[in-house]
């Protein structure tokens, strides 16, 4: 059970980090000057972008330390993801409740 908390955890810090950290600030800035800008929505949402990290785990293959992961179809390991991710990022604020404005 403990390489599923590690998976949990990994995968919504590369949604952090690509989505809300200063560290990709640059880069989003630059995608929200070009004319894929939608695709800054995308980015930004930790659900989102994690129900694509998931995919791309679930269809690589996890490392090996995650081994008990390949059992999972690839959609489940993206669901299961973009779920996690989305509970954390309302536990820890990084997003506001549905029909909320911040």
């Amino acid at each position: 059970m403990t390489w599923l908390l590690i998976y949990t955890v990994a995968i919504f810090g590369v949604a952090y980090v690509c989505g809300h950290s200063a560290i990709s600030l640059s880069i989003r800035e630059w995608i929200a000057t070009t004319r894929f800008g939608f695709v800054l929505a995308l980015i930004e949402c930790p659900a989102c972008l994690s129900w694509w990290l998931g995919l791309g785990v679930g269809l690589a293959g996890p490392p090996g330390y995650l081994a008990d992961l390949s059992s999972m179809p690839a959609f489940v390991l993206a669901f299961y993801s973009a779920g996690s991710s989305y509970i954390l990022a309302r536990l820890t604020g990084l997003t506001a409740a549905p029909g909320v404005s911040t």
